[in-house]
């Protein structure tokens, strides 16, 4: 088992005790009424959920900051040969990284490198140019250009502003619709062709650019960070959730509170909701390595003294 980071492991220890403490609750209210304690009420278990279901929804995206700085983020560098992809891999990474001709097809597969922006690393990868293939080789450097486009988790397409949208640009553009995409203008330094309306509706993220005089890469890493929040994942001193099965324990507890608060929204007896809250105890518990009897039999006899 992956050993818990000291803040991940408190995080999680501070919902275990919340939602231990309002099973107690619970469970003093309706197995010992003669005892003078506070009313459990709905409204109380609900206000108690939510709170709860903040602190598991922290957990949960914070699965995703970790995937980021465990494994980084794929940066799919994308369009028709000739517009300038090696050549902004090379001013990336300043240096002659990838070989630039003005020959259309020389790069016939792909180049992956690693940056890092705002101490966050981005796996950098230079594809194929994209277009009708001449030859079988060229071929499968172009499907495997459409591969790396559907897996990656952002995608630079670079078009020549100097020159208008063909059916190729525009068979590139619909298939980043759906994904995290940047379009860069580039060869600013020339007579634009393209008008912004033409590409609009593909992304909402469009950067002018000209590789030749090295004007706009800091303008796209910032819009990098801003798209992934790159500021906010913090490297050192938070909680981070890395671990798949942890994550999925996470999930589990949430559907279980999910439910306890239906059955609050129902006005259903609060009994039913301890059976769930059990549950997510019982969740986060396989993370931690405690169990729900005790907890809950530590903190009833902690609250109320009972049996003394």
């Amino acid at each position: 088992m992956e050993q818990l980071k000291g803040n991940l492991s408190e995080k999680i220890d501070i919902i275990r005790q919340k939602v231990v403490s309002l099973l107690a609750d619970i469970e003093v209210t309706i197995d010992y009424p003669e005892y003078d304690v506070e009313e459990v009420t709905q409204s109380k278990i609900s206000r108690f959920l939510e709170e709860v279901d903040k602190l598991l929804d922290e957990l949960e995206k914070s699965f995703y900051n970790g995937k980021i700085l465990k494994e980084g983020i794929k940066v799919a560098i994308i369009g028709k040969p000739n517009v300038g992809k090696s050549s902004l891999l090379n001013l990336i990474l300043n240096e002659e990284r990838a070989i630039v001709t003005d020959i259309e097809g020389t790069t016939r597969d792909s180049i992956e490198e690693f940056i890092h922006i705002d101490g966050v690393p981005l796996k950098i990868i230079d594809t194929a140019g994209i277009r009708n293939a001449k030859d079988e080789v060229e071929k499968i450097g172009v499907e495997k250009s459409l591969k790396i486009l559907n897996e990656s988790d952002i995608v630079l397409v670079i078009l020549d502003i100097s020159k208008k949208l063909d059916e190729q640009d525009k068979m590139i553009l619909e298939n980043i619709k759906n994904k995290k995409s940047i379009i860069l203008l580039n060869k600013i330094d020339l007579e634009k062709q393209i008008e912004l309306a033409q590409i609009e509706e593909f992304s909402e993220s469009i950067l002018e650019i000209s590789v030749k005089q090295k004007k706009g890469v800091e303008q796209l890493y910032r819009k990098i960070s801003e798209i992934f929040k790159l500021n906010e994942i913090a490297v050192d001193g938070e909680f981070i959730v890395s671990n798949n099965r942890h994550k999925s324990l996470i999930l589990n507890a949430r559907k279980n509170l999910k439910k306890s608060q239906d059955i609050i929204r129902q006005n259903l007896p609060i009994d039913i909701v301890s059976s769930y809250l059990k549950e997510i105890i019982e969740e986060l518990g396989k993370i931690t390595g405690e169990s729900v009897t005790e907890d809950v039999i530590d903190e009833i006899f902690a609250k109320f003294c009972l049996g003394k």
